[in-house]
């Protein structure tokens, strides 16, 4: 992906970050609710939206968190064209790890 197309991604996900955050602290944290217990939690996963929400917010929370450390450490070491393709694929495999380690979390938590 090109550089602008990087910057375009990494602003949206930014974005849309804000009222997701929002969305999962309201329906999951709202004020004066008791706290999230294991069966009530367990219960709103079961639904489709709420799991979409979650995923969703997994999904743009590692993209914009590995693109701001890929942009950080790529200041940093003032890497030449090889070593960005480099970093950005080490950076896009852990993304895809840690997308699958937290699906799988997710789904793992639902009834069977």
């Amino acid at each position: 992906m090109s550089g602008l197309g990087r910057w375009v991604l990494y602003r949206l996900a930014g974005l849309a970050l804000l009222p997701l955050i929002v969305l999962h602290l309201w329906a999951w944290h709202a004020p004066g609710a008791p706290p999230t217990a294991f069966a009530p939690a367990r219960a709103r996963l079961e639904t489709t939206s709420a799991m979409a929400v979650a995923l969703l917010l997994l999904s743009l929370t590692i993209f914009h968190g590995l693109t701001g450390l890929g942009n950080v450490l790529g200041d940093w070491w003032r890497l030449d064209r090889p070593g960005e393709r480099r970093l950005a694929v080490a950076l896009g495999t852990a993304g895809v790890l840690l997308w699958i380690l937290g699906a799988w979390g997710l789904f793992a938590f639902r009834r069977r």
